[in-house]
């Protein structure tokens, strides 16, 4: 029996794995399109019927009540479609209040500057966001030598909780800066300085920095919930820089 030409099969595969690529990726396309068309009736039928206007960028399964409440991949029935990195189906000076916890740092620098871009068109005159995200501050103090009891407690948690699933046995913060780069979809990391100045490069005032839960405003106070998603609260609000900021 003859044998197939590898330089034959080689071409192939990757001919037919290409092929598979863009079937998937007319089915993502599709899929998009059908919830952009079933997001309109929802997002008219809140405006009219709220008089203070609140949209959750990113919020999974955590649907909060009185918001709009949007993801890339809704699973919840009161969560609808929204990607960030599109401009958003708001008209100018339209809402209230703009939250995202969390989802930032899931697309890149640039992404994130457009973002912030077209919250603050959508925002009304002293309209406010509010941005949870990792800190990444927080991770690169891990490399102090004389930790603190909080720092050494952080780093127990993350090392049995996600580093010894990849085989890692020792509290590192080169393991644990490595992680919060590079896993879970992370493109972007920021420490406050850099959110703040890209708040500022788009337009937004006052910046203002929080811990998790805590705001002067009544409106944004304890809206975080990822603390519950990953089951510890207190490390949640140890990891996370909270910004508010004015349009």
């Amino acid at each position: 029996m003859k044998l197939i030409n590898k330089n034959i099969l080689k071409p192939l595969a990757i001919s037919i794995y290409q092929s598979v690529v863009s079937i998937k990726q007319i089915f993502i396309e599709m899929r998009r399109y059908f919830f952009r068309m079933e997001r309109g009736p929802v997002i008219r039928k809140y405006l009219n019927s709220n008089s203070c206007k609140k949209l959750q960028i990113g919020g999974g399964g955590n649907p909060l009540k009185g918001w709009l409440n949007t993801d890339i991949l809704p699973n919840h029935k009161d969560v609808i479609f929204l990607d960030a990195r599109e401009e958003l189906p708001f008209e100018n000076d339209s809402l209230d209040y703009i939250f995202c916890e969390h989802m930032i740092e899931h697309i890149g620098y640039q992404d994130g500057l457009k973002m912030l871009s077209e919250c603050f068109r959508v925002l009304k005159k002293n309209g406010k966001i509010r941005i949870a995200t990792p800190d990444l501050k927080v991770f690169l103090d891990l490399f102090s030598e004389n930790k603190s009891d909080d720092q050494d407690q952080y780093m127990e948690w993350i090392l049995k909780n996600w580093l010894n699933r990849q085989g890692v046995n020792e509290k590192n913060p080169v393991f644990n800066i490595n992680l919060v780069m590079h896993a879970w979809g992370h493109e972007f990391i920021y420490d406050d300085k850099t959110l703040i100045e890209s708040l500022r490069r788009t337009g937004f005032r006052d910046s203002l920095s929080y811990k998790s839960g805590d705001s002067d405003d009544l409106n944004l106070k304890e809206l975080e919930s990822h603390g519950e998603f990953i089951g510890n609260v207190a490390m949640n609000r140890f990891e996370t820089l909270v910004i508010e900021a004015t349009k």
